[in-house]
């Protein structure tokens, strides 16, 4: 694993890590985050690496919502013959004291306009965006309140799963970890599937100078 802040540095870990945090950030900063999965082959070139953008929060008061913890599964579109679909699931973290007035979900195909965000009501907890090609994908969800919006959940999938025969790793491993931001000083990456990795390299990036 590598941690970068404002200038580029790489930390690897194994793949037997299930849960890393990154702490001493900035509150209100915007970060991005890559996290590349490796195996006795090496590891994938460096320019199909996807980032994953994070913005941490504010220091908000108890009563905004925490980010939800989020998981996507890639399936296919029963609706539309050759299309992909991505079904979202999320909750709040047991640390929640604040009331949920419901959700906002958006989501976008990589570097492209966000589509939403689309308003949920709070006994709501899954969602499944339909109609998709074989790309990457990013998805935002996040709780309000009366007293406003928690911070929001961002991750990025693959909607094509890897070749069977390929004998490099996936471009990344995003789909088999999630980035939360539960304070607004660190934020947690949680390995959600077991896979055949042997390393895992993580980035972070500051784009924000301070």
């Amino acid at each position: 694993m590598v941690l970068e802040y404002k200038d580029f540095s790489f930390l690897q870990v194994l793949a037997d890590i299930h849960q890393f945090e990154i702490r001493d950030l900035f509150p209100a900063k915007k970060y991005e985050v890559q996290v590349l999965a490796g195996t006795k082959a090496g590891y994938p070139t460096k320019n199909n690496w996807p980032w994953m953008p994070i913005r941490m929060p504010s220091r908000t008061p108890r009563n905004v919502p925490l980010p939800p913890v989020v998981t996507l599964k890639v399936v296919n579109d029963t609706s539309q013959t050759n299309k992909l679909a991505i079904k979202i699931n999320w909750k709040l973290p047991a640390e929640n004291k604040a009331e949920v007035e419901g959700y906002m979900l958006k989501y976008r195909r990589q570097e492209r306009q966000w589509k939403g965000p689309i308003n949920l009501p709070p006994s709501q907890t899954s969602y499944t965006i339909n109609n998709l090609e074989a790309d990457w994908y990013e998805v935002q969800v996040k709780a309000f309140s009366v007293d406003g919006d928690g911070g929001a959940t961002e991750q990025i999938v693959h909607t094509m799963p890897p070749n069977p025969n390929t004998t490099m790793p996936p471009t990344a491993s995003w789909n088999i970890y999630q980035v939360s931001v539960m304070l607004p000083t660190s934020l947690t990456l949680t390995k959600q599937k077991k896979s055949l990795l042997v390393w895992v390299l993580l980035c972070v990036f500051c784009l924000d100078i301070v």
